[in-house]
C-alpha cells in the first residue's frame, strides 16, 4: 500500500527511491561504453541499504502501532493478505459461483516495456492496463497439468462393473520400470501412470491420447498393427514445452488378460525420425551388419540370453530390462496389484490377496475411516520428504540426509501405489519452491564435490593472498581432514558460516573482518580465562572490575549464559554479538534483555571459534612435485593390486580347467580300462 497523506514517509520515499533507481541505470548504461570505478557500484548498494534501512525502521514502528490497535493481529493481517492477493473473487452464492482463488486476479503486476529500445530523455508512459501487465506470482510453469480439467475425465471403476472390453481403447492403469541385475526391487520410472489411448477415426493404425503421472502429462501419438493374430501398438509419449525427451512404448495387446504389455525407451527429438519413423516396432536402430529388424519375441528372447564370459576381464554385467505393463484395474486400488518380476501371477491366491485388499481400502475411504486419513496424510508427508531430498541430491546438492537403502525402498513403494491426482498438487507446490531456493552459486564443496545448498563454511587459513581460491564446505565435510590443490585443511582451522550467498566485493571484506575478530575474541578468551580458576566456564570475578567488564560481555546473545567453547560471533553487529554452539544449533533468536542491543539477523555471517590455539593464517601448502610423486605411487599401486586380482583370477581359472581336464582324463583312462577288461 501507498500511504502517500501529509507527514507519511512513503510521500518522499518513493520519489527518492525512483531517483536513485534512475540513477542506478544511467550508471549501467555508461558502463556499457566506458570503464568505471568499482566503488561506483558500492555506493549505489549503500544508497539502496539506506533507503531500505528506513523502510525497515518504518515497519517496526508500524507493526508496534498495528498490535497495539488490532487486539486480534493474526486474524487482521490474514483478511488484509487474503484481500491484496485477491481482489476480484466472486461470491455470488445464488448464482451457483464459490470461491474461486486464483492467480490471475492477483494484484501484484510486473511491468513488460514492449518497445526494445527506450532512451531516458523520451519519456515514459503510463501501462496500468490489465492486458499489459501480468501477475508476478503464479502457479502456472511449463509441464504443469490442471488437476480438475484432466484427472476428472478419469471414470471412476468400480468392481460391481464389467472392466474387460475386448478392445485397446480406453483406459489403463499401469508402471515402466526396469529390472537391473540382482537389485532389491525394479528402477520406476515414473509412479502409477495413466493411460488414455484413443483410435483415430480417419485412420484405423493410428492411435492418440494423453498419460498422467505425478510430474507431468503426456501427450500419446503412435501407430498399431495386426501380426501373427495379436494386435500390437508402438506410441510415443511426448512431454510437452520441456526438453523434447520422449518415451517409447512398443507391446502388445493381451486379451485373455485385458492388458498391455511391452518393453520402452527414451529418445531425443532428433532422433524421432530416424529411431522411431524409419523402424516402427522395433527398439534396436538398423546396424550396418543387421540388415533385419528385431521382433518382440526377438528381443525378448536377446535380453535373456547368458552374457559372453571373458577369462581376463571377467563376466559382462547385463544390461537391465525395461518392460511396462497396464491394466483395467482402477487406479484407486492400482498400487495393490504387484508386477509380475515380484510375484504377481495370475493365479487364486494372488487374485484373492488383491481382492482382499482392494476391498478393504476402498470400504475404509467410502466410510471416511480416521485410519485411513491419517494413512492418506502420512503418505503424502513422507513422499514429499523423500521426493525432495532424493531431487536436490539428483541436482548435485550436499544434504545432510541422503536417501538410503530402506528410503529407497519406501519411496519405491509410495510411488507404485499412490495415485498422482493424490499428488500432483502437492509436487508442483515443491518443484515451485525448489526451482526458487537459494543456493550458493558455482560454490561447490572441497571435501564432497557436491553444490552447497543452504550453509557455507569458508576456511580462513586455506585461501591466496588474492582471495581468487577459497576453501569452502558443506556442513557434513566441516570438521575433516582435506587437502586439495596444495592446501591442507585441518580441524584446527577457524570457519566463517555464511547463510546467504556473498558478493566478491564484500566477501574480502568479511574475510578481513574475521580474522581481526578472530584475533581479538581469542585474547580477550585468554585473558578472561586466566582470571578465573576453571577453564570451562568464565565466571565473574568480583575483584577485578575490568575483568567483570570482560565477563559481561562474554556472553551468549540468546540465553544470557557465559560463553564456553565452542561458540559463535556475529562478523557484522556491533558490539559483538556472539552465540553459543546450543543456541545456533536451535537457532534461537537474540534476547530482548541485553544492553546496547545489536541488530542482528540470522543471515549474517558468524565466525566460529572452537580453540584457542593462535593462529597465523598462513595456509599450509604441498609442494606441487610431492603431491605428483604422491598420485603417481597411488596409481601405481593401484595397478599393481588389479594386476594381482587379474593374477589371481587367471590363476582360479587355469585351477578350474586343469581339474576339468584331469577329471576327464581320468574318465577316460577308466573307460579304456573296462575296454580292455571286456576284451
Amino acid at each position: 500500500m501507498l500511504n502517500a497523506g501529509r507527514g507519511r514517509i512513503e510521500r518522499y520515499l518513493f520519489p527518492l527511491l525512483y531517483l536513485v533507481l534512475k540513477r542506478h541505470l544511467e550508471v549501467f548504461r555508461y558502463a556499457c561504453r566506458s570503464i568505471v570505478d568499482d566503488d561506483e557500484f558500492t555506493h549505489l548498494t549503500t544508497s539502496l541499504r539506506s533507503i531500505f534501512g528506513v523502510v525497515r525502521q518504518r515497519i517496526d514502528n508500524l507493526r508496534v502501532i498495528c498490535r497495539q490497535v488490532h487486539l486480534d493481529f493474526n486474524a487482521h493481517l490474514e483478511s488484509f493478505a487474503l484481500g491484496m492477493f485477491h481482489d476480484h473473487n466472486i461470491h455470488n452464492f445464488d448464482a451457483g459461483f464459490t470461491y474461486n482463488y486464483g492467480p490471475e486476479p492477483s494484484l501484484f503486476m510486473t511491468w513488460r516495456d514492449s518497445s526494445p529500445s527506450k532512451d531516458e530523455a523520451t519519456g515514459y508512459e503510463s501501462r496500468d492496463a490489465p492486458k499489459t501487465a501480468k501477475p508476478l506470482l503464479t502457479s502456472h510453469f511449463p509441464g504443469q497439468i490442471d488437476v480438475v480439467d484432466e484427472l476428472m475425465e478419469w471414470p471412476c471403476h468400480s468392481f460391481d462393473s464389467h472392466m474387460f472390453t475386448g478392445r485397446m481403447d480406453g483406459f489403463w492403469t499401469g508402471h515402466l520400470w526396469t529390472r537391473k541385475g540382482n537389485a532389491l526391487a525394479p528402477s520406476l520410472l515414473f509412479g502409477l501412470t495413466q493411460l488414455k489411448i484413443d483410435f483415430d477415426s480417419s485412420d484405423e493404425q493410428a492411435l492418440g491420447g494423453h498419460a498422467i503421472t505425478f510430474l507431468d502429462k503426456y501427450a500419446v501419438q503412435g501407430h498399431r498393427r495386426v501380426a501373427d493374430g495379436a494386435e500390437e501398438f508402438d506410441v510415443l509419449l511426448r512431454r510437452p514445452k520441456m526438453n523434447g525427451l520422449s518415451i517409447r512404448l512398443i507391446g502388445r495387446y493381451v486379451a485373455k488378460d485385458e492388458t498391455l504389455e511391452g518393453n520402452w525407451m527414451i529418445i531425443r527429438r532428433d532422433e524421432v525420425g530416424n529411431s522411431y519413423g524409419d523402424r516402427l516396432f522395433s527398439l534396436q536402430p538398423l546396424q550396418q551388419d543387421q540388415p533385419l529388424p528385431l521382433t518382440l519375441t526377438d528381443q525378448e528372447d536377446a535380453s535373456t540370453r547368458t552374457p559372453h564370459v571373458d577369462l581376463e576381464s571377467g563376466p559382462v554385467e547385463t544390461p537391465g530390462v525395461r518392460k511396462f505393463i497396464f491394466r483395467r484395474t482402477p487406479v484407486e486400488v492400482a498400487g495393490f496389484c504387484r508386477l509380475p518380476e515380484e510375484g504377481m501371477e495370475y493365479n487364486a491366491n494372488s487374485r484373492w490377496r488383491f481382492l482382499r485388499d482392494a476391498v478393504l481400502h476402498l470400504v475404509r475411504s467410502q466410510l471416511w475411516s480416521q485410519n485411513k486419513i491419517i494413512a492418506w496424510s502420512a503418505d503424502r508427508h513422507k513422499f514429499l520428504d523423500l521426493f525432495t531430498r532424493q531431487r536436490l541430491r539428483r541436482q548435485g546438492f550436499s544434504i545432510p540426509n541422503p536417501l538410503g537403502p530402506e528410503e529407497q525402498l519406501e519411496f519405491y513403494d509410495l510411488r507404485y501405489r499412490l495415485p498422482p491426482s493424490n499428488i500432483k498438487s502437492c509436487i508442483a507446490s515443491v518443484i515451485w519452491t525448489l526451482e526458487r531456493m537459494p543456493f550458493h552459486y558455482s560454490t561447490y564443496c572441497d571435501g564432497c564435490n557436491q553444490n552447497i545448498l543452504d550453509i557455507k563454511f569458508t576456511c580462513l587459513t586455506c585461501l591466496d593472498p588474492d582471495m581468487s581460491n577459497t576453501f569452502d564446505l558443506c556442513v557434513q565435510c566441516m570438521d575433516k581432514r582435506i587437502e586439495r590443490s596444495g592446501f591442507v585443511h585441518t580441524t584446527d582451522h577457524t570457519l566463517m558460516k555464511c547463510l546467504r550467498y556473498t558478493q566478491p566485493y564484500s566477501f574480502s571484506r568479511h574475510i578481513r573482518e574475521a580474522r581481526s575478530m578472530t584475533e581479538r575474541l581469542r585474547k580477550a578468551l585468554t585473558e578472561a580465562s586466566t582470571c578465573h580458576t576453571h577453564d570451562d566456564k568464565l565466571e565473574l570475578v568480583e575483584t577485578h572490575e575490568t575483568s567483570s567488564q570482560m565477563h559481561l560481555q562474554m556472553r551468549c546473545g540468546c540465553c544470557t549464559n557465559l560463553i564456553t567453547i565452542p561458540f559463535w560471533a556475529c562478523i557484522t553487529c556491533a558490539p559483538d554479538t556472539l552465540i553459543c554452539d546450543d543456541c545456533e544449533t536451535k537457532g534461537a533468536s537474540l534476547s530482548s534483555g541485553l544492553p546496547n542491543q545489536p541488530s542482528h539477523r540470522p543471515d549474517h555471517p558468524l565466525l566460529r571459534l572452537h580453540n584457542l590455539l593462535q593462529e597465523q593464517f598462513k595456509p599450509k601448502k604441498i609442494d606441487s612435485t610431492v603431491t605428483i610423486i604422491n598420485d603417481l605411487e597411488k596409481s601405481v599401486e593401484k595397478s599393481f593390486m588389479e594386476m594381482d586380482a587379474r593374477m589371481a583370477k587367471l590363476e582360479g581359472t587355469v585351477e578350474t580347467r586343469l581339474k576339468l581336464f584331469e577329471s576327464l582324463l581320468q574318465k577316460i583312462a577308466l573307460q579304456l580300462n573296462t575296454a580292455q577288461g571286456d576284451m
